[in-house]
């Protein structure tokens, strides 16, 4: 037997003791603390999520606009409020999704986007300019000769060269820069109908138009205005916009599809899916979730969408847009804004019980606002209300500026176009809770402008997975693309590493 000689054996046992890590502390688990129990239960949650490699079966894509990160966290906080907690802890439809990511939202001209660019490059995977539709960056705005030339193909178009089932859903009008990005190439956003095109663009498609002729299987939001003539009524009363004397929803119901233009035609909604359906409600946008009476909500629209798309028996596209997020934020009017978010939360929420694990759904925001959550407020202080802080005791304190006046937790950096002339006068705390009170804001501007703060992007399903890290806004595209084998590229890494 071989002997290990009794200096070699001293010399490697002092190595050891050199060399090796000191025994560290006795492991501390304070169990009885909540939040270390909901991280441990978060990190287990972490461990068990498997990436899903199959080609997805379907899409959803999910766009609040204008929901940038500080707006979720509002709404979050809103959202769990109203379910009477404090608030921070609420988890949202898609907070609850395993993949995330941070999404770039500038245009090629602009550091702060517009819509009409950032939905561009979510939906046909380039970046461009602001204020053009499904267009390349060579295009210049209001260049109508040239955009055939730098048209590029979105999504919707691949899905319906496959004959996918396609489907557009929005609060906004149907013809409004982001649901437009799915099936329209325009020099200039605002071409919503041919009332506004300039004379050298006479002869060209108006968005409306576009839309009727891209025979989505089923689209559903606002602005009956721009379909009709002048001489022509919505169901609200309110006068046609069109000069050329068409009726575009006539010319959609005699080529055999569906027009829907209140309560009752969208409760007799056929469940085979077989003719398309364009359904608009009201002269321009739909109500904002605060004033709806007489309107469906976006949960509802989101339903019968997915109900349409799936009676085909086709594959099928769903783009889903909470437009009016943005809208209120620009008046700066956050309890409308929040209460379309938790409304946009609800749809994600309908739309994942609706659906199979077949189906790939990812929620982003097109851009972000000038939207700030400030001041120290104590957890559970009303996020729509005045901030309430703690002072040095624990006690329950009123934040206070230098004049020791009260301010809200939530305030726009600009907008509000007409400020106090004498000054700044703070809200009671019934003024800063009430839906239709507007936030101070540091600059004035006719109205509050986008912000240029990166969105978040949350995925499930099918390559959900790839959503992660930070990311260009057009990558989002090519994700999407891939998933559901509408782009036709194999990347080099896929299913390395194992």
């Amino acid at each position: 037997m071989h002997t290990i000689p009794k200096t070699t054996f001293t010399i490697a046992l002092i190595t050891f003791a050199l060399f090796s890590p000191p025994p560290g502390p006795a492991r501390s688990e304070p169990t009885t603390d909540p939040t270390w129990r909901s991280g441990a239960a978060e990190l287990t949650t972490r461990l068990q999520q498997v990436p899903d490699r199959r080609e997805a079966r379907n899409l959803i894509l999910f766009i609040a606009d204008g929901n940038g990160v500080n707006s979720v966290t509002a709404t979050r906080i809103f959202a769990g409020q109203r379910a009477g907690g404090s608030g921070e802890e609420f988890d949202l439809a898609y907070d609850a999704m395993p993949w995330a990511a941070l999404v770039k939202t500038y245009n090629t001209n602009a550091q702060v986007p517009d819509s009409a660019g950032t939905a561009t490059a979510l939906l046909s995977g380039v970046k461009t300019r602001a204020g053009v539709i499904g267009v390349d960056a060579g295009l210049k705005r209001g260049d109508c000769a040239a955009v055939d030339a730098h048209r590029v193909p979105s999504l919707f178009d691949l899905a319906r060269e496959r004959r996918w089932a396609r489907g557009v859903v929005t609060t906004a009008r149907l013809t409004h820069a982001t649901p437009a990005a799915a099936y329209a190439a325009s020099a200039d956003r605002n071409f919503e109908s041919d009332a506004t095109l300039p004379e050298d663009c006479l002869g060209q498609k108006d968005i409306a138009a576009q839309l009727t002729a891209a025979r989505l299987d089923f689209a559903m939001g606002g602005g009956q205005s721009v379909f009709l003539p002048a001489e022509a009524r919505t169901s609200d009363g309110q006068p046609g916009s069109r000069h050329d004397s068409r009726d575009l929803l006539a010319e959609f119901r005699d080529t055999g599809g569906l027009v829907v233009v209140d309560p009752a035609g969208f409760a007799a909604l056929p469940g085979e899916g077989t003719a398309p359906v364009l359904a608009l409600f009201g002269a321009s946008h739909m109500q904002f979730e605060a004033d709806r009476t007489n309107q469906p909500s976006l949960r509802e629209m989101t339903l019968a969408a997915i109900r349409h798309l799936q009676a085909s028996g086709k594959r099928w596209i769903l783009l889903v847009e909470g437009g009016r997020i943005d809208h209120a934020h620009h008046m700066t009017n956050p309890h409308r804004a929040l209460l379309d978010g938790v409304a946009f939360s609800e749809a994600i929420t309908a739309a994942r019980e609706a659906t199979d694990d077949e189906t790939l759904i990812v929620v982003t925001a097109d851009h972000s606002h000038t939207l700030s959550i400030q001041g120290y407020p104590r957890r559970g202080s009303p996020i729509t209300g005045l901030c309430e802080s703690l002072d040095s005791h624990g006690a329950e304190t009123p934040c206070l500026d230098l004049k020791g006046e009260p301010y809200t937790t939530l305030s726009y950096a600009n907008g509000n176009r007409n400020p106090p002339a004498t000054g700044r006068r703070p809200p009671t705390a019934a003024e800063a809770s009430a839906p239709d009170h507007v936030r101070e804001t540091l600059i004035p501007q006719p109205i509050e402008t986008h912000g240029g703060g990166d969105v978040a992007a949350y995925a499930v399903g099918p390559r959900s997975y790839l959503v992660s890290g930070t990311m260009e806004q057009n990558t989002l595209f090519h994700i999407m693309g891939y998933a559901t084998g509408l782009v036709v590229e194999t990347p080099a890494a896929e299913g390395a590493g194992g």
